[in-house]
């Protein structure tokens, strides 16, 4: 193998890797894949609860207490979703 075919594949490679870096980019602002942000850990805590509020039915009535608190809560502030 000659350097210039070196060369040539390492170019290729570093270009090959640079346009899946804007694919991941692209895909990311999709909402398809988390690349160079990370999902929030409070989304796991939350399908938690309501697998359990499926199973204890206090639970469903804190669950909706705490959301009807934050509507008013973003109401009052001039959020509305």
């Amino acid at each position: 193998m000659t350097w210039e075919k070196v060369v040539l594949y390492g170019i290729l490679l570093i270009a090959a890797w640079r346009g899946l870096h804007y694919l991941f980019l692209w895909m990311e602002t999709r909402g398809w894949i988390y690349y160079k942000t990370r999902p929030s850990s409070s989304g796991l805590g939350n399908a938690l609860q309501e697998l359990n509020s499926f199973m204890n039915p206090a639970v469903k009535e804190v669950l909706e207490r705490k959301f009807e608190e934050q509507n008013e809560d973003e109401q009052r502030d001039g959020i509305i979703m």
